[in-house]
Order: C-alpha cells, then structure tokens, then sequence
C-alpha cells in the first residue's frame, strides 16, 4: 500500500466520521424534541422521559469517542501528509 493511497483512504475515513458525527447530531436532536414535550404522552411521560435521557447519555458517549476518532485520524492524515512531501522531495 503506498502512501498515497493510505491517506485518501484515511480522507474517505474522516469524509464518512464527519457524516456520522451529523447523524449523530440530527438523533440527538430528537431525542431533545421528546425530552421538551411534557403533554404529548400522558401517563407514559416519565417512561418517554427517563429512556430519552438514557438515550442522550449513549450519544453524548458515541460523540466523544467518535471525536477522539477524529482526532486521530487528523493525525494520520497529517503524518501521511508530511511523508507524501518527503517522498517528492527525494
């Protein structure tokens, strides 16, 4: 595998994270839509209410790990980057 090849692959990688962390954000919003609404569900509210949170919590947990993902991965790029130059260069 040359190294041109590894960092458009790590690119497509980032490419792909970026549109999970999206998804990511568009549940956790509505997630937050069940949380504001107190008259919709009655009786089951506190149900409807407690699994929401739940939910957000399991969120909060994928959108840390998938930035630290990110972040990594930045790193790769950015290493693949400097090894690419120092190939032209030679």
């Amino acid at each position: 595998m040359n190294t041109q090849y590894a960092k458009e692959t790590a690119e497509n990688v980032s490419a792909n994270l970026s549109s999970l962390h999206c998804l990511l954000s568009a549940v956790d919003d509505k997630v937050r839509f069940y949380l504001l609404d107190d008259q919709t569900y009655g009786p089951y509210n506190e149900v409807v209410h407690y699994h929401a949170k739940e939910i957000q919590g399991l969120l909060a947990i994928m959108e840390e790990t998938l930035a630290g993902a990110d972040l990594n991965l930045d790193a790769v790029i950015h290493a693949l980057s400097e090894d690419l130059k120092r190939e032209t260069a030679a």
